[in-house]
């Protein structure tokens, strides 16, 4: 999984776990790394997938969904579309969303979500952020306090703050 994978893996946990419906339960897969043909074809050969299986699962009503999480511009591998045709015939509810907006809409589109998951989001403090002293105590003194209103303003207004440079903004956009 690249950098940009894990940002909108992070973002989509974020999402579920402050707004997930009550009852659903998700999970994802712990592949994290490529395998060799001998590895694919030991765990192909005792009925499991070796590759291909999205990377979100979820569980809600006797419904299986599974979404698989790209960063905008990038394809599906043959094996991604192959286990996601076989996941449909066994009758799972299988997508694929590029970027966070999408996994957000799919989420929303099954009914996975509390309709008000982006306002308690937008609610949270700048302190829920894994951001460094400097960048926390420059984001305060500029009375920015919440996430809304740290995407409200922009990179030139956010380095404009005193004490606030490009490290803190790379942190911020991570």
């Amino acid at each position: 999984m690249n950098r940009l994978e894990r940002q909108i893996y992070r973002a989509t946990c974020e999402f579920l776990t402050l707004g997930a419906i009550p009852n659903c339960c998700w999970l994802h897969r712990t592949n994290g790394k490529s395998r060799n043909f001998t590895e694919v074809e030991s765990i192909n050969s005792r009925g499991m997938r070796a590759v291909g299986v999205p990377k979100l699962i979820l569980i809600c009503e006797g419904r299986t969904y599974a979404l698989e999480l790209m960063p905008e511009g990038t394809q599906l591998t043959s094996e991604q579309k192959n286990c996601q045709e076989l996941m449909r015939e066994a009758g799972a509810i299988v997508e694929t969303a590029y970027g966070i907006d999408q996994v957000i809409d799919q989420l929303v589109a099954w009914r996975l979500l509390r309709g008000d998951v982006k306002a308690d989001i937008m609610a949270r403090t700048i302190y829920s952020l894994e951001l460094s002293t400097l960048a926390a105590t420059a984001l305060k003194n500029a009375n920015i306090l919440t996430i809304g209103e740290l995407i409200a303003r922009t990179d030139v207004e956010l380095l404009a703050l005193a004490r606030f440079g490009p490290k803190s903004l790379v942190a911020i956009r991570k």
